[in-house]
């Protein structure tokens, strides 16, 4: 994807949801498209927006060995 490509893909979702977005990269990205997260607050917000919606954007976790065990213990 050309530069040129990538800023208007930036001008068309600029002013539309967090939740568009994900719908947007789920549907150009497909099987390709994975979310990375820390199981911090604002991971936790798009896991939510993801399952909300239904998406099919798999996710694995970030270890960043400062986890509570209790979450550990729940992964």
């Amino acid at each position: 994807m050309d530069l040129l490509k990538l800023e208007e893909i930036r001008q068309a979702l600029e002013h539309v949801s967090t939740a568009e977005v994900l719908t947007w990269a789920s549907e150009a990205f497909a099987e390709d498209l994975v979310q990375a997260t820390s199981l911090g607050a604002e991971d936790q917000v798009l896991t939510h927006l993801i399952a909300d919606q239904g998406l099919n954007i798999d996710a694995f976790v970030l270890d960043t060995g400062r986890h509570f065990e209790e979450t550990y213990q729940v992964l």
